[in-house]
């Protein structure tokens, strides 16, 4: 029998004094670790312990509105990265049957939350985030799930839409939301959350256990990067290193 990790897993203990008083504990085990939770091979890695607050934050900034008015913006947009991304969202906006805005990644946006970069091309992701309980079933990935296949993994349900470009799947698991652009990523992911003994997992990686230890994971936000994997990538050097305006 496989063992699960759940986050929210209550461990129940009976003490019996003399036989006639029963006192029943319980030990709540703490959020997961979403680094145990993604697969292995990810170039880039971010995660956040206060995603939804961090967002909020920027969103109210002047920094944003400096930024979004500056000279230096301006020549972003113009830059094949910039223009690359933006074709790549709309990809995923037309696959997903969901307008990628702020609001939506709001909407998405936990407490704690995580964003592992697997592929530089098609920039294939796995993003996972603790999720409030209630309001999710209310959200536009909940309210189009009826265009989706509706698949199973892992004893649960996940939820998956192909196209000529790529894919989009996502899936809800005791409190935290899945969502990626590769099938195959989204089920590992599931799997190293019901299944404890299993090694697919990025934290289990020699490179990323190296970088914790020297650089600790305790601030609010934290990026791992797999610079062997970035340099392997011609596509990087291509279309995500800036070089001004085409």
């Amino acid at each position: 029998m496989q063992d699960a990790v759940t986050p929210t897993t209550a461990i129940w203990w009976v003490r019996y004094d003399e036989g006639r008083t029963k006192e029943i504990h319980e030990i709540r085990i703490g959020d997961a670790d979403l680094a145990t939770l993604l697969p292995r091979g990810a170039m880039i890695y971010l995660e956040a312990r206060d995603f939804l607050g961090q967002l909020q934050r920027w969103s109210d900034s002047g920094v944003k509105q400096r930024w979004l008015a500056s000279s230096s913006f301006s020549e972003f947009e113009k830059s094949r990265l910039y223009l690359r991304l933006k074709d790549r969202l709309d990809e995923f906006e037309s696959l997903a049957a969901v307008n990628a805005s702020l609001p939506l990644v709001r909407s998405l946006a936990g407490k704690q939350a995580a964003l592992g970069l697997y592929d530089v091309r098609d920039l294939e992701f796995v993003f996972a985030t603790k999720i409030p309980s209630g309001p999710f079933d209310q959200g536009p990935f909940f309210q189009q799930r009826s265009r989706y296949e509706q698949r199973s993994a892992e004893g649960g349900t996940y939820y998956a839409r192909s196209g000529p470009n790529g894919a989009v799947a996502y899936a809800i698991r005791s409190g935290y939301f899945f969502l990626s652009t590769r099938e195959s990523l989204l089920r590992t992911a599931l799997h190293n959350f019901s299944v404890a003994a299993s090694r697919d997992r990025l934290s289990a990686e020699p490179l990323f256990q190296e970088s914790q230890t020297a650089l600790g994971r305790s601030s609010d936000v934290w990026m791992y990067l797999n610079m062997g994997l970035v340099q392997e990538s011609r596509y990087f050097r291509n279309e995500w290193l800036y070089r001004g305006c085409n």
